[in-house]
């Protein structure tokens, strides 16, 4: 950079701290240029004034001398007074008395008759004053006027002069006066005038002092008023993104929309520099499980356990920083300036989860950010509560509660469904059909409470032998209905041989009491091969296991036309 682009810079530089330091102290400069106008225009105006007012006194004052002189000349003429010396200072002596006005009377040739200043023998040695400015006016106009020094009396003078031609007396009378005098009266008006005027600028500046503190008070409120809408509206706005949270949340049916919610609406809610998570707890919790996330990247553990974290601990709010005497999580790791707050949600007692809310630090000092995070941190605990109760609900609906398997009703909801998707694909599936052989009599033996117990265990070997798109269900009894997916008949047989051997090798034992072996019988029927429709496939696989316990039990067997005609023929 050369050495006049720095000087450029640096001119820049100091325009722009002067221009910020007029924007910060605006109100004080504006008030001092309004102060320095007025004195300015003051000031002019006084200038002004006393120029008009000088003039107008000249013209008075020379209005004043010329009447003067009038008066002299008429005076000489009615008393017929000859244009002698002696004759004229005899008169000029007679009202000459008064210092503050000098009167002259000159002849036609500008010889100087009398002076009421100068007696008689100084008279007589003046020179003519023919050439004097005010003479040579009087002669071409009739009338003039001077203000110049008096070499005979060193003083400065105000000279009016008039030319009279009259039957006794004809020649000059001149009036003057020191301008000392009007020099003290224009000191005097002066005095008064800088009073008037610094009564006017007091009250001007006055008036405009009020007019500046009402213009400042008037937009104090007019920013006062701008803030309470700008809150308004924002409060407005924030109620208008609760309420979409909390209808959202209201209509919410699953786990999945729930996710969805919150990664999509919480950034909104809380703002754009906020992040979060939502985790969700079991009913063991054991596990606290983060299903939800929104802003920036997530800064803690997808899964934690509830001792690391303090708002579980506390059972309630904790606020975790990364300085100072805050705690902060185990399960978090907090940047420089932001903090996370955890907030535990619960319902009756229950834990249902936390909501976690990151943010600078500063964000959490608001109220009414803390009543955002409380208003939805509620909505929340009811809309998790009501999940997980339709959830319970379901699963009572669909499963057994013995042997949590899926019981008849999900079998007939969802065999319809599977089987659109196996004539979808052109794949096959199978459908078995399972009874406990000898139940009655295991039941009669042991008692009820071991016939229950041998369900439940065998329902638990059930449910960890099939995939997870299979379908295992408690038909009713001690008979169970397996449906697998995408599965030739080959491959079904030794699915079938494989859970006949996991059952007779199950350890059976009730209060320390072994209940022996138990086997099975099944039967297998084939999609599409012996038969297209529920009912079809159920029937096939049913008589399968009659033909399976028929011939001994503890086996399976695969429908067929032949089989089954057997055993309808036994």
């Amino acid at each position: 950079m050369t050495l006049q682009n720095k000087k450029n810079s640096l001119k820049l530089l100091k325009l722009n701290s002067i221009w910020s330091l007029l924007n910060k102290y605006k109100q004080i400069s504006i008030l001092t240029a309004v102060f320095l106008c007025s004195v300015a225009v003051l000031l002019s105006f006084t200038s002004y004034l006393e120029q008009q007012t000088e003039g107008w006194m000249h013209e008075l004052e020379i209005k004043d001398l010329s009447a003067q002189a009038d008066t002299i000349a008429h005076t000489l003429e009615k008393l017929a007074i000859k244009p002698t010396p002696v004759s004229v200072n005899q008169f000029i002596s007679g009202i000459g008395g008064n210092q503050d006005f000098r009167i002259t009377v000159i002849s036609d040739a500008g010889k100087v008759l009398a002076d009421s200043w100068l007696g008689v023998s100084e008279v007589h040695t003046m020179e003519t004053h023919a050439d004097r400015p005010e003479v040579l006016s009087a002669t071409l106009f009739k009338a003039g006027q001077s203000i110049r020094h008096s070499s005979t009396i060193d003083k400065e003078l105000m000279y009016v002069a008039k030319r009279y031609e009259g039957d006794n007396f004809s020649g000059y009378i001149r009036i003057a006066t020191p301008t000392s005098i009007f020099d003290k009266d224009l000191a005097i008006l002066h005095d008064e005038l800088m009073r008037i005027i610094f009564v006017v600028f007091v009250v001007f500046l006055g008036v405009n002092y009020y007019v500046y503190q009402h213009i400042k008070r008037e937009r104090q409120l007019l920013g006062e008023q701008q803030k309470t809408l700008d809150c308004l509206n924002k409060q407005s706005e924030n109620s208008e993104l609760i309420q979409k949270f909390s209808q959202a949340l209201t209509t919410c049916e699953s786990r999945d929309e729930l996710v969805g919610i919150i990664s999509s609406m919480c950034g909104h809610l809380f703002g754009e520099h906020t992040f979060g998570a939502l985790a969700v707890s079991p009913p063991s919790l054991d596990t606290i499980e983060v299903i939800a996330t929104w802003g920036a990247t997530w800064p803690g553990d997808e899964r934690f356990q509830p001792r690391d974290c303090w708002g579980f601990r506390r059972g309630g709010v904790h606020l975790s920083k990364n300085h100072g005497m805050e705690i902060s999580c185990n399960h978090l790791d907090i940047e420089d300036g932001d903090a996370v707050q955890c907030v535990l949600l619960q319902s009756q007692g229950v834990s249902l989860g936390a909501l976690h809310i990151g943010a600078n630090e500063e964000t959490f000092n608001s109220s009414s950010f803390q009543n955002k995070i409380y208003t939805i941190t509620e909505q929340l605990c009811l809309t998790i509560s009501n999940l997980n109760l339709r959830v319970k609900l379901e699963q009572q609906a669909i499963r057994d509660p013995l042997t949590t398997l899926y019981n008849r009703r999900y079998l007939d909801d969802s065999f319809s469904r599977e089987l659109t998707r196996a004539e979808r694909k052109k794949s096959e599936m199978a459908v078995m059909m399972i009874d406990i052989d000898h139940f009655k009599v295991f039941n009669d033996t042991y008692g009820h409470d071991a016939g229950d117990y041998v369900i439940k265990k065998f329902g638990h070997l059930l449910a960890s032998m099939v995939r997870g798109e299979d379908i295992s269900c408690r038909y009713g009894g001690e008979e169970f209905t397996l449906v697998l997916n995408e599965i030739d008949q080959q491959s079904a047989a030794k699915r079938a041989q494989v859970l006949l051997e996991a059952t007779r090798d199950l350890e059976l034992q009730l209060h320390s009491q072994s209940l022996g072996q138990i086997t099975i019988s099944m039967g297998i029927a084939m999609y599409p091969q012996h038969g297209k429709t529920q009912s079809e496939l159920i029937k096939a696989a049913d008589e399968a296991l009659y033909i399976a316990k028929e011939g001994g039990r503890n086996q399976f067997r695969v429908a067929g036309n032949q089989l089954v005609q057997k055993a309808k023929a036994a």
